[in-house]
């Protein structure tokens, strides 16, 4: 069994975490008493701790070490590459859909976890990370529609006609 570690102090990785539909252990800026318990616990195989340094030190990476077998890092250089770097590591065979959130909006991000999950599709953030995501696209294969958690003002329409191009005869779909 696998479980995701995301930070409680800030929420884009949870959120994206979320989609992946595996466990999440939320922490702080160390493991408590009843977390550690928790893991001893849980027989997981692998922990990865979902973000940089700057959300989940290595200091709590290092306690994780002896309640897996394997513990890794999944991030990237900001919350958006950190959302890739899951959809890479847990939709390894490129998923069928996408769904966006507002890169800066938690609340449509959050509630969006487990339509992604039922979709089989990984939770992105836009419309301010337009090149990664436009890589991201071009690389993973993705043949369905997008998704965007929120309405047109958030995730733009013009930012689906540049993360697409290759893919316009999708209908696009607001959720809100």
């Amino acid at each position: 069994t696998d479980l995701l570690v995301c930070s409680g102090l800030s929420w884009p990785d949870a959120a994206t975490s979320s989609a992946t539909g595996l466990p999440i252990l939320i922490v702080g800026k160390e493991l408590n008493a009843d977390q550690k318990a928790y893991l001893e616990a849980q027989n997981f195989e692998n922990i990865y701790v979902v973000g940089g340094t700057a959300v989940v030190s290595d200091a709590v990476l290092n306690t994780l070490k002896p309640y897996a077998a394997n513990v890794k890092r999944v991030a990237g250089d900001n919350r958006a590459a950190t959302a890739i770097a899951v959809a890479e590591k847990f939709f390894p065979e490129g998923p069928s859909n996408l769904v966006y959130a507002y890169q800066s909006n938690f609340p449509d991000c959050i509630s969006g976890g487990l339509m992604a999950y039922m979709l089989g599709a990984p939770i992105l953030y836009g419309p301010a990370y337009l090149d990664i995501n436009k890589e991201y696209v071009e690389n993973c294969g993705v043949w369905g529609p997008p998704y965007a958690l929120g309405g047109k003002g958030l995730v733009t329409t013009d930012f689906f006609l540049n993360v697409f191009d290759e893919y316009l005869e999708f209908s696009y779909g607001y959720v809100q």
